[in-house]
């Protein structure tokens, strides 16, 4: 026979707890998407079509040419990668021995019973102690139907409880801990594509310094002022 195991205490996370940060996550991706297009809104606005009329043609034009569509590429780049992280994943749990999930591993096995229970200590172990209890609350749904006698019919009722409050359990820490799984794996492609996004700011810099060099460069040397020349007058001269 089996019996109840008992809910997992200790510092799980809560349900909605996990959500949420996967929701704070991806408004963080959009923002920076959001960004990032006001950034090339601006490269492509009116101030470089002004400043072209400033560039002489030669070196300066292919300066301030390659200088904006580097700039434009850092643009590209940041919102290419970021809107990869708002892409839908999928969590398993067997991905909880990913390389980059390794931090998550290690919350889970410092406190292992607030996230497998009494059922196991590893994510395959869970997932047979779900079996087992599965495959017993079956077995007892069988014997509860052909048995006829009163008093063996309420151990078999008992015994079917308990095992189906196990399948629940398993199933309720097997979610939790999926959904864990989940946010973390949201997190390192969101914590990617920052790293990304600041390779693109820095293409961007080094674009927009190009461009301004160029364009500075085309301007005319401003006239000097005439200097104001002395006219001569004549001296008067005293006659004694």
């Amino acid at each position: 026979m089996t019996q109840a195991a008992p809910e997992p205490g200790g510092g799980a996370v809560a349900a909605g707890a996990t959500a949420d940060a996967v929701a704070d996550l991806r408004a963080t991706a959009k923002w920076t998407i959001a960004a990032m297009g006001a950034v090339g809104a601006l490269l492509l606005g009116g101030g470089p079509i002004a400043a072209a009329g400033k560039i002489d043609a030669g070196w300066e034009a292919a300066l301030a040419s390659a200088g904006l569509l580097l700039a434009l590429g850092g643009v590209a780049f940041a919102v290419w990668h970021t809107g990869n992280a708002l892409l839908p994943r999928v969590a398993l749990l067997g991905d909880l021995g990913r390389p980059e999930l390794a931090s998550l591993r290690e919350v889970v096995e410092r406190d292992p019973d607030a996230f497998y229970g009494p059922l196991g200590r590893s994510p395959q172990s869970l997932r047979d102690a779900r079996v087992f209890h599965e495959k017993a609350a079956a077995a007892f749904a069988a014997a509860l139907a052909r048995e006829t006698g009163e008093k063996r019919r309420r151990v078999l009722e008992q015994a079917l409880k308990d095992a189906e409050a196990n399948v629940a359990l398993a199933v309720r820490l097997e979610r939790r801990l999926v959904d864990l799984i989940h946010a973390w794996l949201v997190a390192e492609a969101v914590r990617a594509a920052r790293i990304r996004t600041m390779a693109g700011v820095v293409a961007v810099a080094l674009g927009a310094a190009a461009f301004l060099a160029a364009t500075g460069g085309g301007e005319a040397a401003p006239a000097p002022s005439p200097t104001p020349t002395a006219t001569p007058t004549a001296t008067p001269t005293v006659s004694g």
